[in-house]
């Protein structure tokens, strides 16, 4: 049945997408029955949580009122505050005694890829970032044992078949263990942060600067990275993820506000997939930021409480179709534990499956050189710069 009603809503989504925001909108008119609902849950939750023990009593409270909080604007996310409450992350390495709370915590959660999560831990080594938390969900390629051989990394094992909201509770449970009152940087296995002259400041030097501006946050734009070949096949010169997957666009991005904050939409694969369709990736982030009490990692893209006042100031090269990423993206598909039933990858696939040779490489297309080249996008703001520097 979820599979149907799966099928359903893409073809809705892509055919009539007039109809779902009229439904989409319907919906919200039952809110006050959906906070009723989770309002119980809630009770049932909170007490299974106290009974697991998984958190330490003083936390728990506080998550719970954070959670409460949120839940009064946004009642029907509630999965995310179940995964929280009731899923045991068993830990399989901890380096906790070398914990140091004024060091910035890198944050991934990863399922056989390793090639991409030692480039993303190598990368961000590099930043300066000394600490990891990695949580591996069932990892079959050696993942697990590769990060358990690392001194720098926690290393967390969860079994529990994966949803976008269930990741999004494991991280908020995540974040519980480490505590509030310190900076994290979390980032997907197949990204790699980045910022303005990243060359010459390290990741500690970047949050000193954003801290003078009274920030808790740096907005990041997601950047999809191409090669020069066709999507899913083989880089030309075959020397490394990044030097052969270089390539972003420069002028393909929409930018507004929301309720949440900045959007950021557009990019290769609206550019590429849907052109004619409203419906767009999400391309804003915020992968570095600083915990305070009452704060809740929402998605991949928002913190709650939100602020629009954030500037983007940095971006996530993103690799998302090399070779590999087929066989990913079929498995993807078929489950629908993406959002939306995983109706991205079904477009993926579909355009793939009608033109092999489809590509993202345009005349708007930028090679990544250096932190420099963020220059080619107009909306990224530096805050690398020193007060009063000229």
């Amino acid at each position: 049945m979820k599979h149907l009603m799966r099928t359903i809503l893409f073809y809705l989504e892509n055919h009539l997408p007039a109809l779902v925001r009229l439904l989409v909108k319907i919906r919200s008119w039952l809110k006050p029955l959906d906070r009723w609902k989770t309002q119980n849950l809630e009770r049932e939750l909170e007490a299974q949580l106290t009974k697991s023990r998984i958190l330490p009593p003083a936390t728990v409270s506080q998550w719970q009122a954070a959670f409460r909080m949120y839940h009064r604007e946004f009642p029907r996310n509630y999965p995310v505050y179940a995964s929280f409450c009731t899923t045991k992350l068993d830990v399989v390495a901890s380096r906790q005694g070398q914990d140091q709370q004024n060091q910035v915590l890198g944050l991934c959660v990863v399922k056989n890829d390793l090639a991409r999560l030692q480039m993303a831990i190598a990368h961000h080594r590099s930043l300066g970032v000394q600490q990891f938390a990695v949580l591996d969900n069932g990892s079959t390629d050696g993942t697990q044992e590769w990060l358990s051989g690392q001194p720098d990394i926690d290393v967390y094992v969860v079994t529990t078949p994966f949803s976008s909201q269930r990741k999004y509770g494991w991280i908020n449970q995540l974040l519980a263990r480490y505590g509030y009152d310190r900076w994290y940087l979390y980032f997907d296995s197949d990204e790699l942060f980045v910022y303005p002259d990243l060359e010459n400041i390290t990741i500690s030097q970047l949050i000193e600067r954003v801290e003078r501006r009274q920030l808790d946050r740096l907005g990041a734009v997601m950047l999809d990275m191409y090669s020069d070949q066709p999507i899913y096949a083989p880089a030309g010169e075959q020397q490394s993820i990044e030097q052969d997957f270089c390539y972003f666009d420069s002028d393909s991005y929409e930018l507004s506000q929301s309720r949440r904050g900045r959007v950021v939409k557009g990019g290769p694969r609206k550019r590429v997939f849907t052109p004619e369709l409203e419906d767009s990736p999400l391309l804003i982030k915020f992968p570095l930021f600083y915990l305070n009490e009452g704060m809740i990692f929402e998605s991949a893209h928002y913190l709650f409480p939100f602020r629009s006042d954030v500037p983007i100031a940095s971006a996530l090269k993103h690799y998302k179709f090399l070779p590999s990423d087929l066989e990913r993206h079929h498995l993807i598909a078929r489950e629908g534990t993406f959002q939306g039933g995983s109706r991205e990858y079904k477009r993926y696939l579909s355009a793939f499956q009608s033109n092999a040779a489809i590509s993202f490489l345009y005349d708007g297309s930028v090679k990544y050189e250096n932190s420099s080249s963020l220059s080619r996008l107009s909306f990224i703001q530096s805050v690398t710069e020193e007060e009063g520097a000229p």
